[in-house]
């Protein structure tokens, strides 16, 4: 649910960006800067930070695993999940070291989409379609599922997941595409909630619809952004904690109080230290070029 309301949010706001400035070129650098640099920190962290503090093995065979560096290029790369680090979390419940970064490579696909539909003059004409085919392909693979889970961890197939993730994605940019058409108002926001419950096919476009709702009417400006750090760096945080507590018998109020602390403080630096610094070149590179035409 919580990655279907990232992708919502970001379909919106992704879309609102193309369309302010519809340049392929700034755009895959504005999506680069956003991305890759908090990422590159936070793989290296799991990497030489998380891995020696969690790992059974010695550490210099560790650091010599060519599986620690094979971590590293596959999660910077984008080209394949990959949360195993050797020795790493091996006596958890859970193994892997950053269960979250499998969703990048999908927000980085979405982009990928529409900045081609932006491209051929087809974003208002054909994201519509593209949202109602992902809602019924997702639905189908959720009937055909046996599984009785919740249904964004249904299923595990990379089709399923593409799916799901672009009805998320596309709905969040229909609803900025046509914002002047569908009004975001809390009472068919609210009403949606037991809809999802009683049909839970529905939620792939409910939540959507509610997290934008919610997003436009609550939302203050703010002019420091944690969300993308505190996404990248909750998870190994919080199997680093689960670890600790596990070995000293602490219960889950610890685990939650602490991680949370050391989350967002890693979530501060990574803003102050790699994402704010990365971003500022979007709006040198928008000087030099404001400069450039104005002395053409």
């Amino acid at each position: 649910m919580a990655v279907c309301v990232f992708f919502s949010l970001s379909g919106y706001l992704i879309c609102q960006s193309w369309e302010r400035d519809p340049s392929t070129k700034r755009f895959l650098v504005r999506r680069l800067l956003r991305i890759m640099p908090g990422l590159v920190v936070a793989v290296i962290f799991c990497a030489l930070v998380v891995g020696p503090l969690a790992t059974g093995l010695p550490l210099d065979r560790y650091l010599s695993s060519p599986a620690v560096w094979s971590f590293v290029l596959d999660n910077i790369s984008l080209l394949r999940p990959n949360s195993a680090l050797p020795g790493v979390f091996q006596t958890q419940s859970i193994h892997a070291v950053n269960g979250s970064l499998w969703t990048l490579r999908y927000e980085a696909l979405m982009y990928l989409l529409l900045m081609g539909f932006g491209m051929t003059g087809a974003l208002r004409r054909w994201v519509p379609f593209l949202l109602a085919g992902a809602v019924l392909a997702a639905t189908a693979f959720h009937w055909i599922d046996p599984a009785h889970v919740p249904l964004m961890w249904r299923v595990d197939l990379s089709a399923g997941k593409l799916a799901e993730l672009s009805a998320s994605f596309f709905a969040g940019a229909t609803l900025y595409l046509f914002r002047g058409r569908i009004p975001l108002r809390w009472a068919p926001a609210v009403l949606l909630i037991p809809v999802m419950q009683l049909l839970p096919g529905t939620v792939l476009l409910a939540l959507p619809y509610l997290t934008i709702t919610a997003a436009q009417r609550l939302c203050l400006p703010m002019k420091n952004d944690v969300s993308y750090g505190v996404y990248i760096y909750a998870f190994p945080v919080q199997q680093l904690f689960s670890r600790y507590a596990l070995a000293h018998g602490l219960g889950w109020l610890p685990v939650l109080l602490a991680s949370t602390a050391v989350t967002f403080v890693l979530a501060v630096l990574s803003w102050i230290l790699v994402e704010k610094p990365s971003l500022s070149l979007k709006q040198r590179g928008r000087a030099s070029l404001k400069h450039a035409c104005s002395s053409a």
